[in-house]
């Protein structure tokens, strides 16, 4: 069996979308080569073969990079030239290049939006020449490989393949999740995510919420998720304290819950309670929502997603078939949208969004990765 090495800070046990996708990535992977792991410190645990992954610990994220480097060349001291070596995201690029250049193995780097356009000097005069040097670029959207071009990735070397999602094995009614989350409101909107600026919830609480609430008063806004710690990106202000500001400016804190991390049971009955999945995406400099994979997840508990159309999120919401998209800052056309949804005037029913989510599959996301990276592979 051929052998490939995997070089990623975007693995579990850290949190979040890029580590689900990049830890299903892994997996797929090792249904035809041999995978060995250079990964954040915790993540042989996630592994069927301990021995196979080296670790490091994260902070600071130079550390981890030179370690990694370090790391890779044990492995291909005691394993011998590699078939690839994939990176998980752009910030490993210089290790996979780098790796890859020493043995003559081919490179392969996972890009998800912000790993393109992080706004760091020193990130795009060191980072980003390694990025046009892979042998191929894998994006998780169109959006995605519109940034990778317009950073001088020749087009010949990238592909996009949508991330995968995973599917409920059972979806409660709505009236059995809101009483395990302790309510009985006739409508349930939601929004799931790190608390970061992007999200443009606390825009969304000050322009589109009062109007929702006036026309349906017994209307309840979840918002799970909390700041980010370890982010590529850090923020300057606290998305928190500046959705809290929202609240009090529109005396609506009997409508929403800051629920903060939530565990995955938890996650679960929000999902099978919610009538509408809230993503009113904004542009900010520097940041980008690379696919909107939370969108997909909510299409397959049968949610449909209301969301500006910025960054990748077309990929991840089809108009008229799992939501709405709704042109960016065009905060009374959200509402409406909104509301709409909560009467069922626009159509889109549970069995709608689900059919269109079991174009995500994991199983279909391994197959196209596997393709495209086999087309690379020396025989």
């Amino acid at each position: 069996m051929k052998k490939l090495i995997w070089v990623t800070r975007n693995f579990p046990p850290l949190l979040g979308g890029m580590e689900r996708l990049v830890y299903n990535a892994y997996n797929v992977t090792r249904e035809e080569f041999h995978a060995y792991l250079v990964g954040p410190a915790g993540c042989a645990k996630y592994v069927e073969d301990s021995n196979s992954v080296r670790e490091s610990r994260i902070k600071p994220v130079f550390f981890f990079l030179v370690m990694s480097f370090v790391r890779g060349l044990s492995l291909l001291a005691g394993i011998g030239k590699p078939a690839l070596i994939l990176g998980g995201s752009g910030l490993v690029a210089p290790v996979v290049v780098g790796l890859a250049k020493l043995v003559g193995s081919k490179s392969v780097i996972l890009v998800h939006g912000l790993d393109l356009i992080v706004q760091s000097r020193l990130y795009h005069y060191f980072f980003l020449p390694f990025l046009r040097r892979a042998d191929l670029i894998i994006a998780n959207s169109e959006n995605t490989l519109r940034l990778a071009l317009q950073e001088g990735v020749p087009e010949s070397k990238i592909t996009v393949v949508n991330p995968g999602v995973d599917f409920p094995e059972l979806i409660l009614d709505k009236k059995q999740a809101r009483q395990r989350l302790n309510t009985d409101s006739e409508n349930i909107l939601l929004s799931v995510g790190r608390l970061i600026p992007r999200k443009g919830l606390p825009d969304f609480i000050r322009k589109s919420l009062p109007g929702i609430i006036r026309n349906h008063p017994d209307t309840l806004f979840f918002i799970a998720g909390s700041e980010p710690q370890d982010a590529l990106r850090k923020n300057s202000i606290s998305v928190e304290q500046e959705i809290k500001s929202a609240l009090k400016e529109t005396g609506l804190h009997q409508h929403v819950r800051l629920l903060g991390a939530v565990d995955e049971i938890t996650l679960q009955y929000l999902l099978c309670s919610a009538d509408v999945f809230i993503f009113p995406l904004v542009e900010v400099k520097g940041d980008v929502e690379g696919f909107g994979m939370v969108a997909v997840e909510a299409a397959a508990y049968g949610v449909p997603t209301v969301a500006f159309d910025c960054g990748g999120v077309s990929d991840a919401v089809q108009d008229g078939r799992s939501g709405r998209l709704v042109t960016p800052g065009d905060y009374a056309s959200f509402t409406n949208r909104v509301l709409e949804v909560l009467t069922n005037k626009d159509q889109i029913t549970a069995a709608m969004c689900r059919e269109y989510a079991q174009r995500f599959n994991w199983a279909a996301y391994g197959k196209k990765l596997l393709v495209s990276m086999l087309k690379i592979s020396p025989n």
